[in-house]
């Protein structure tokens, strides 16, 4: 009997049809994409439209991403930390050869590292062996190298295999990754608490290294065996592809160009403020060690202005030491510079989600190879940079739709407020910074937008610390002489560097190094526990403590310590007895938060402070206005017309503490109560209330005005006096005396 298939049931498999396989998509168990191994440049899209460019890739350099989702026209990729799309057929599939594959059809395959034979997927993979991970790199035609090797993440295990696309996140299942990846998640990761970042990855270019000039020489030699070799070689070079003519090139020295050239790199890192260390990785690993055409012939180790399309193009220098000093230049005003297009993409070295890697080589591993290369000459030098440096990832907390760079830009400030003026901004999350302090809830990190130009303040939100444990036995970096320096370890507060002007209360002005800084506890009085620290303009830090005191060291050209202090000590600056919740420093100016009233202020400095007689008037928005008269050993006057009315007036004494208080109130600007406390040694003891009436002593009854005098012994009130006046607003003869024990 012939079988009749019904419309509704055509209907149904034609349904099941287009949700199994819509649109092209590959096969829910094809995991991996294995792309052309032809030397030629695609794009990655951030949609798969094609409009936007997040970076370019080379699939010689990377012939296996993992498949993440499918159109018609375009597969989605990871690659070396970016998730974007390239289009089918296009040049990352030239020659064919291209497809989506199912890891179950990956074979196995075994590769030593370390002395060691780990069996893998056949694939890009990463082999921890001892306590080193080496990156196994599947290049072409299925070729595998050894490319480097960085420190063990925590969390991984020795003698094991690991799957990583984007170096962050290692995972010992490929198809568990891929599922991570697609749910955008690393839960799963076998370091997922602890993702890793590499230092010599991830430190930002606008830094100063501490390898010495015999260490970068010694390493090339190490590096290039036969770099101190005689070599001559002549060579013609086409330029037509750049539209330039051709030449003729004859080279006589060294085999290695760069040999005996560590100088020029050491020497310029002081001006630009370029990582030096760093530099030579590049230059390394783009000039085969200084063997390169372009090193020998055009005094261009680096590739500078080099394509893949046209590598003849490169700029050609008269001399080596030119051409690394117009190097730092270049690198100076872009890939260093956050304000700068190319540097916003991040300054470190990275990879291609963000760093110089975005934009600088097609190679996805540009930015891990010259890190490697960074590490091994740090490692002859004994380490001298590794972990010298605390470096914070950003992340601004937006989530752009499918790799879209809008919106994800966060901006840095002047001072530790989003009031502040904001100097530049980094455009990519993954950018990374400098930290080198806290103030609040904000890092004070280097200013990367110009060579040593101090500090400026980000966010903690906005900012993962990458490395908790800061290598302490290095000295600091050449900020420190510009700049104070701050750091928590536990409940110890450290302060060092900048201190021309006491600014480190330690009794000197020489400047300290790191290894040199001060345990900020001992400087405070003993029994005070810090509660926030916060530097202000490289001259002064002040401290609040739990007490509510506050302390302040530095210069006093505005009045910002509030009277002449002991010589580059801290001293206190709050009145005696009055509590301070919060303090914030801006313009010159502190403002101390009293306790239990968030309406009330003291402040102190600003710019209208005349040092030369010593007197400033402060007026603002907020409630309370502030004047103080010649140092604290003399007097203040505090108005507060939000709570009572009460204008103060503060007697000192010449060690600062308070002296005297003198408190009226107001009703229409009329006077109608006086109070007035007496101290000595910071207790009360001696209290004198008065009855006004607009200007005069009030009658109680008829002629008769009132004053009582309360006496105080070891703090506590003793006895009081009530006399009794009838002088019609005038101190006269007491009428009636009564005491009261």
């Amino acid at each position: 009997m012939k079988k009749v298939i019904r419309l509704s049931s055509l209907l149904f498999l034609f349904t099941i049809l287009l949700i199994s396989k819509p649109n092209n998509v590959f096969a829910a168990d094809e995991t991996m994409l294995v792309l052309s191994n032809s030397n030629t440049t695609c794009n990655v899209y951030a949609k798969s439209d094609g409009k936007q460019v997040l970076t370019y890739i080379n699939p010689l350099y990377q012939r296996d991403v993992p498949l993440l989702a499918s159109t018609t026209n375009y597969y989605k990729i990871m690659v070396s930390g970016v998730e974007g799309w390239i289009k089918k057929g296009g040049a990352c599939f030239k020659g064919g050869g291209a497809k989506a594959k199912k890891v179950s059809s990956i074979p196995y395959f075994s590769f030593s590292t370390g002395g060691k034979s780990l069996s893998g997927l056949d694939v890009s993979r990463y082999q921890v062996v001892g306590n080193k991970m080496y990156f196994a790199l599947v290049y072409g035609n299925y070729i595998t190298y050894n490319i480097g090797y960085t420190d063990v993440p925590k969390g991984l295990k020795n003698n094991t295999v690991y799957y990583s696309y984007d170096g962050i996140y290692y995972y010992t299942n490929y198809n568990t990754m891929v599922g991570d990846y697609k749910k955008k998640v690393r839960t799963r990761a076998a370091n997922a608490s602890n993702p890793y970042y590499d230092y010599y990855q991830y430190v930002p270019m606008r830094s100063v290294s501490k390898v010495s000039t015999s260490a970068l020489d010694k390493y090339l030699v190490q590096k290039q065996s036969n770099a101190a070799q005689k070599f001559t070689q002549t060579k013609t070079f086409s330029r037509s592809c750049a539209g330039l003519s051709s030449f003729t090139s004859k080279y006589n020295g060294y085999y290695s160009n760069v040999y005996k050239k560590g100088s020029s790199f050491t020497g310029q890192q002081s001006t630009y403020q370029v990582n030096a260390g760093m530099l030579y990785g590049i230059m390394l690993n783009e000039s085969a060690n200084g063997t390169s055409n372009l090193a020998r012939h055009y005094n261009n180790p680096f590739g500078w202005g080099a394509y893949d399309s046209c590598p003849n193009s490169a700029t050609r220098y008269s001399s080596m030491a030119t051409a690394i000093a117009k190097y730092y230049s270049n690198m100076s005003g872009s890939y260093a510079n956050p304000a700068s297009a190319i540097g916003g993409h991040g300054t470190h070295l990275g990879n291609k989600k963000a760093g110089a890697n975005v934009k600088y080589a097609s190679d996805p591993h540009w930015g891990y190879k010259n890190a490697y290369n960074y590490r091994r000459v740090d490692e002859l030098a004994g380490n001298v940079d590794k972990n010298r440096l605390k470096i914070g990832i950003i992340n601004s907390g937006k989530s752009a739709t499918d790799g879209v760079l809008s919106n994800e830009y966060t901006k840095v400030y002047a001072s530790a407020s989003t009031s502040a003026k904001s100097p530049y901004y980094y455009e990519k999350n993954g950018s990374t910074v400098i930290i080198l302090g806290t103030s609040g809830s904000y890092y004070r990190i280097q200013k990367d937008s110009s060579p040593n130009s101090g500090s400026v303040y980000i966010p903690k939100s906005k900012v993962y610390v990458t490395n908790t444990v800061v290598n302490n036995s290095n000295t600091s970096s050449s900020a420190d002489k510009t700049v104070i320096e701050y750091e928590k370890v536990g409940s110890v507060h450290y302060i060092w560097g900048k201190n021309n002007l006491g600014q480190l209360g330690n009794g000197k002005t020489a400047t300290l190094a790191k290894a040199n800084r001060i345990n900020l506890n001992t400087l405070l009085p003993k029994g005070e526990v810090i509660k926030q620290v916060v530097r202000y303009n490289n001259t002064n830090i002040y401290v609040l403590c739990t007490s509510g005191n506050v302390y302040s060291s530095g210069a006093n050209n505005y009045g910002q310590r509030s009277y002449t202090s002991k010589a580059n000590k801290f001293t206190k600056v709050n009145p005696l007895n009055d509590k301070i919740a919060a303090i914030k420093v801006s313009s010159n100016r502190l403002r101390m938060q009293r306790s239990g009233n968030k309406n009330e202020y003291y402040y102190v400095g600003n710019k209208a402070f005349n040092p030369k007689t010593r007197q400033y008037t402060r007026t603002t928005s907020y409630p309370v206005k502030v004047r103080f008269k010649g140092s604290m050993a003399q007097q203040s006057y505090i108005y507060n017309y939000s709570a009572g009315k009460v204008k103060q007036t503060y007697l000192y004494t010449t060690k600062g503490a308070v002296k005297q208080i003198n408190s009226y109130s107001y009703k229409d600007k009329k006077k109608t109560y006086q109070k007035r406390l007496k101290y000595s040694n910071g207790k009360i003891t001696h209290k004198m209330e008065w009855n006004y009436v607009n200007g005069k002593l009030a009658s109680t009854s008829k002629n008769k005005a009132t004053r009582y005098s309360t006496y105080y012994k070891k703090g506590k009130a003793n006895r009081t006096y009530k006399k009794t006046y009838s002088t019609k607003g005038k101190l006269g003869k007491a009428i009636k005396i009564k005491v009261r024990k």
